[in-house]
C-alpha cells in the first residue's frame, strides 16, 4: 500500500473517531448521539429497561414481594447496562441520564430491601419509580429523536 494510501486510511479513521465527516466538517449533535446510540446498542438496552417499568409496577400493585424484587432486580440490571454505555457526545445528556439511571438503581435497592409489601412502602416506592422514570424519559426522548434524524 503506498504511502498516500495509508495517509488517507489513517485520516478517515481518525475523522470517524473524532466525530467529523470524511470532508472533515464536524458532525452535528445529533449525528453524534446516533452514532454513540448505534455503537453502544442503545435501542436494545432501552428495550429491556422500558419493559421493566410495567413488570414493577405490577409487582407494586400485586403486593407480591417476591415478584416485585425480581422485577426491580431486573430493572436494576438493566439500568446498569445502560449507565455503563456512558459517556453520549452531549456533556448534558451524559449527566442527566446519569442521574435518572442512578435513581433507576436506588429504586430498585429501596425495593429489594423491602421487608414487606405495605401499601405505605409500595407507594413510596411507586412515586420514586414515577419521579425517576420521568427523567429518564425525557433523556431517552432526546436519543430517539437523534436516532430518526437522518
Amino acid at each position: 500500500m503506498s504511502l498516500a494510501r495509508v495517509v488517507a486510511v489513517a485520516g478517515a479513521l481518525c475523522g470517524c473517531a473524532l466525530g467529523v465527516t470524511a470532508c472533515g466538517a464536524p458532525l452535528s449533535v445529533s449525528a453524534q448521539i446516533r452514532q454513540w446510540s448505534a455503537g453502544a446498542g442503545y435501542p436494545d438496552l432501552d428495550q429491556a429497561l422500558e419493559a421493566d417499568f410495567p413488570e414493577v409496577r405490577a409487582g407494586i400493585t400485586s403486593g407480591n414481594l417476591k415478584g416485585l424484587k425480581t422485577a426491580c432486580a431486573g430493572m436494576s440490571i438493566d439500568a446498569g447496562n445502560i449507565y455503563n454505555t456512558l459517556v453520549t457526545p452531549d456533556h448534558a445528556l451524559t449527566n442527566a441520564l446519569a442521574r435518572a439511571l442512578s435513581g433507576l438503581a436506588k429504586v430498585g435497592q429501596q425495593c429489594n430491601d423491602l421487608r414487606s409489601g405495605t401499601a405505605a412502602a409500595t407507594a413510596a416506592l411507586a412515586r420514586e419509580l414515577s419521579a425517576d422514570q420521568a427523567l429518564y424519559d425525557k433523556e431517552r426522548a432526546v436519543i430517539v429523536a437523534a436516532d430518526r434524524t437522518s
